[in-house]
């Protein structure tokens, strides 16, 4: 998208001091979809505890309608599996499912 070609040209440039920090790129309208906010969550699912968690899953319910149906089916719904398999994800991670 034309609005990103910018920060993305910024973080390109030769000398490492003058590209935008990692906050900085990540404060950009651009990734504060659903869609990053979700990936982000699940990166640190491992790390939250079960009151976190399950906030988390309500608010993924309330968005499952939004998703792309490919997100649902490749990433979001193996994560989910994953974890009720391994992560302790209880009944909360079943909802969006």
């Amino acid at each position: 998208p034309k609005e990103i070609v910018a920060l993305y040209q910024s973080t390109l440039k030769a000398d490492p001091t003058k590209r935008p920090r990692g906050a900085t790129v990540l404060a950009s309208p651009f990734f504060g979809t659903q869609l990053v906010w979700i990936n982000q969550e699940l990166s640190n699912l491992q790390l939250m505890d079960a009151g976190e968690k399950e906030k988390f899953f309500l608010k993924l319910a309330e968005c499952l309608d939004s998703l792309p149906d490919i997100y649902l089916r490749k990433k979001l719904l193996p994560e989910l599996l994953k974890a009720v398999e391994f992560g302790g994800a209880g009944t909360a991670a079943i909802a969006p499912m």
